[in-house]
């Protein structure tokens, strides 16, 4: 039977008890277990040991001073009721202190004079007696106060019994440096202690009882996970062939799953730049042009080798061959070189690698502009060039814009923008995918950059069909999209709201059907005020 479980004592038999016994037993042969449980109870032990042992006296101590500390400056205080010209315990001095015995709790007051003989007592049954003590002439009667903690039923320093818990204090009454008599105070801490040690039970057993809530807490689900074991290696046998044939689908199945994974990880990057995927095409067909003629001419190269390569093996042959084979190979090669044409393909040669590296710095450009849209999350703050990063943006979108618009730039000179350089990009990227897919067939996009104060404006308007006002109401809220269902997530404008924000700056729109449509950045040349947040 679980622990925690529902039933009630009542419903436990012999067999219940004995199988939960053996479940225990087997429990506790688990190593880690064991030992989780052997510090489980240290803890629960040397806690309340820690605290009986060294905290609890520290605690009584600090109470006993506290009280000492008290009882001086009653007795100081005290002391100043006492006339200077009047003898000790005079009734004035008694109908004085009988408020702040009251007030202070204190239990029992004597006054004593020089000699040590009681001139006041709040027990009339002290009138007269005769402090005799070594304490009392040796170190009272020097001036330093003496205390002494009686507990109850115990001896005071005179040798009287006390009914509850205090703390007998002497303080001496000192007039011009001469002692002149000493107050025997008796501050009652018994409630005060009552309460210390109330505290101390309590932080004491509420450990103890989460200790014991926890170690109750970790058998039970050991032992309901040791259940669960046990009926899961009840169908483990029945499972094991089904497993086996279902082993290739299992393994398909955690294939498509880390390719799910992957795809999630790659659409919340989408998400953040929801239009770089539209351009995937674009920069293949903007390198495979440089890649397809670099690519020609290496075959060409190849074949060009291959027939040097039948060339030099000639001239090898003709070095090792006989005399007699000599106007046969020679004739060889001048047939060979006849068809070869070697004078044109020297010459040939030079224009493939020319053409070759000419392609491949062409790759080099797209990859080198591309780059900067690879990490834009990366949290570095940069000073740019304006034109400089839009013209990038206008390498990687070359291939959508130059079927459907015609692009004008108008760079006014502006200092260096700080900000993030490839978020930024993001959002000129955006902008122009948004344009260029707003022209129906055939349009032309405006870019301008300019200063207005401490800020840069980028300006970018098409000629494409432009919003309603409703429309332009809702463009910046995430996945909404006029677009159909599955041409776009929605994310685009919103991301580029969000980055221009977080930069400092401003979105406007102008927009109106039939009139295209021009989106305005404005952004602090000082760079963002913050970091952007992921």
């Amino acid at each position: 039977m679980p622990l925690g479980a529902g039933n009630t004592m009542k419903h436990l038999t012999v067999n219940d008890v004995k199988a939960l016994g053996a479940r225990l037993r087997d429990t506790l042969r688990n190593y880690r277990l064991r030992q989780l449980l052997l510090l489980s109870l240290a803890v629960s032990l040397v806690f309340p040991a820690v605290l009986s042992l060294a905290v609890y006296p520290i605690l009584t101590d600090q109470l006993v001073k506290a009280t000492e500390e008290e009882a001086l400056r009653i007795g100081r205080h005290l002391s100043r009721l006492l006339p200077e010209q009047q003898p000790l315990g005079d009734s004035g001095f008694a109908a004085n202190v009988q408020e702040i015995l009251e007030d202070f709790g204190i239990r029992r007051l004597k006054l004593f004079d020089p000699v040590g003989t009681v001139r006041f007592s709040t027990h009339a049954e002290d009138m007269g007696k005769v402090n005799s003590n070594s304490y009392f002439h040796r170190l009272v009667a020097s001036g330093q106060p003496y205390s002494k903690v009686v507990k109850k039923e115990q001896m005071t320093l005179e040798g009287q019994r006390i009914g509850s818990d205090v703390v007998e204090t002497y303080v001496p009454i000192m007039r011009n440096g001469h002692f002149v008599g000493a107050l025997e105070i008796y501050l009652d801490i018994t409630a005060r202690r009552a309460r210390l040690d109330r505290v101390v039970v309590i932080a004491t057993l509420i450990p103890a009882a989460v200790m014991a809530a926890f170690l109750l807490l970790i058998l039970s689900l050991t032992l309901r996970m040791e259940q669960a074991e046990r009926e899961r290696a009840k169908y483990r046998g029945l499972m094991e062939d089904a497993l086996q044939s279902y082993k290739t689908r299992n393994e398909e199945l955690n294939r498509v799953l880390t390719q799910l994974r992957e795809t999630e990880s790659q659409l919340i990057q989408s998400e953040k730049m929801a239009s770089i995927g539209n351009l995937a095409a674009g920069v293949a067909h903007e390198i495979n042009n440089p890649v397809g003629f670099v690519s020609s001419n290496l075959g060409t190269l190849e074949e060009y080798l291959a027939n040097l390569m039948d060339y030099l093996n000639l001239c090898e042959r003709l070095g090792a061959a006989d005399t007699v084979d000599i106007p046969t190979i020679h004739q060889e090669m001048q047939r060979l070189r006849s068809s070869l044409d070697v004078d044109f393909i020297r010459q040939d040669t030079r224009q493939l690698i020319h053409e070759c590296q000419d392609g491949m710095r062409r790759i080099a450009h797209i990859v080198a502009d591309l780059k900067d849209f690879a990490h834009i999350d990366r949290a570095e703050v940069a000073s740019v060039d304006v034109a400089s990063l839009i013209n990038k943006v206008l390498t990687v979108v070359n291939h959508e814009l130059k079927y459907k618009a015609e692009v004008h730039t108008h760079y006014e000179p502006t200092p260096p923008l700080r900000c993030y350089p490839g978020r930024l990009g993001q959002v000129v990227l955006n902008l122009l995918v948004n344009a260029v897919q707003a022209i129906p067939e055939r349009g032309r996009i405006d870019i301008t950059v300019r200063q207005e104060e401490d800020r840069a404006v980028i300006a970018i308007r098409d000629t494409g069909g432009g919003m309603t006002p409703e429309i332009q109401r809702y463009i910046f809220e995430p996945f909404f999209t006029t677009k159909p269902v599955g041409q776009g997530t929605g994310l685009g404008l919103h991301i580029t709201y969000q980055i221009v924000t977080a930069h400092g700056g401003t979105v406007e729109v102008e927009s109106a059907p039939g009139s295209g449509t021009c989106f305005t950045l404005r952004l602090p040349l000082a760079g963002p005020p913050d970091q952007i947040g992921e």
